[in-house]
Order: structure tokens, then C-alpha cells, then sequence
């Protein structure tokens, strides 16, 4: 009888590791496809550092599995604990990507671009869970501001 239940918990344990896998390599896939957005608008140095911060969640993902797969062929309490560190290491780095990627258009509205409606900006992204709100407020955040101004002086 407690066989079977290890087996159920460790079948849900890999369902759970194969859906963290594919989560952290598309939105880090994504991030890595879309790091041209800031250098199309002006934004060049930040490019870069937004591709590294999507291949960096692409292979968090990568190895999430791996680390679950140790954990639960662990044979010795060395090998139990160094996978255990391994996890909490890969959730405080996952966790702190995940939130910089989810606050990059804020971010670039507040501090990069000191757009007049960031407020907007961030509302959008407070819905980014819904990934067009994300893009949305991703792209708006990088474009640069349209002057209002009128010219002033005669008109030729």
C-alpha cells in the first residue's frame, strides 16, 4: 500500500517538474526572442541584458527536472541533501528571475523611459499574467514618448 502512494506522489512530482519545465523555457524562450524590442526603440544596452536574463530562465528550466529526478533517486542522506540545496538554490534564483521578467515593462516605464502614463504601464502589467496585457505594456513601455508640442512661430 505505501508503495503505491510513493509512486502516485512521485508521479505528480514529475507532472509537476515537466510543467515547470515547459513554463520556465517558453518565458524564457520568449524573452530571448523579443530582446531586440528595447534596441528597435532606442534602448541598446538593454538588450542584452534582457537576452541573458531569458537564456538564463531557458535553462532553469532545463534543469528543474534533473534536480527533482536527484532528489527522488536520492540513495543516501549526502545525496538528499545536496539535491534538496540544489532545488532551494533553483527556487531562489527562479523566483527572482521570474519577478524581474514579470516587472520588465514597468521597470522600463519608470526608470529607462520616464514615460507620462506609467501608471497605465504598470496597471498593465499588474494583469500580466495574461500574456497579451504583458506584451502589451512590454511594447508601450519601449517606445519612446510623442512630443505634444506645438510649434510655435509663423507658419511657412
Amino acid at each position: 500500500m505505501e508503495g503505491s502512494h510513493l509512486a502516485n506522489l512521485e508521479a505528480v512530482l514529475t507532472i509537476a517538474a515537466n510543467l515547470i519545465e515547459i513554463v520556465w523555457i517558453f518565458s524564457g524562450g520568449m524573452l530571448s526572442v523579443l530582446f531586440w524590442v528595447p534596441k528597435a526603440f532606442g534602448i541598446p544596452d538593454f538588450s542584452r541584458k534582457l537576452f541573458l536574463h531569458g537564456l538564463a530562465l531557458t535553462c532553469l528550466g532545463f534543469f528543474f527536472p534533473s534536480i527533482t529526478k536527484a532528489i527522488a533517486n536520492a540513495t543516501s542522506d549526502l545525496e538528499a541533501v545536496l539535491a534538496w540545496g540544489a532545488l532551494i538554490l533553483w527556487l531562489i534564483v527562479s523566483i527572482w528571475l521570474a519577478a524581474t521578467a514579470y516587472f520588465l515593462p514597468s521597470y522600463l516605464a519608470v526608470r529607462v523611459r520616464k514615460k507620462e502614463r506609467k501608471l497605465w504601464i504598470i496597471a498593465l502589467n499588474v494583469m500580466g499574467f495574461i500574456p497579451l496585457a504583458w506584451l502589451v505594456a512590454y511594447f508601450w513601455a519601449c517606445m519612446p514618448e510623442k512630443s505634444m508640442h506645438l510649434r510655435q512661430g509663423p507658419i511657412s
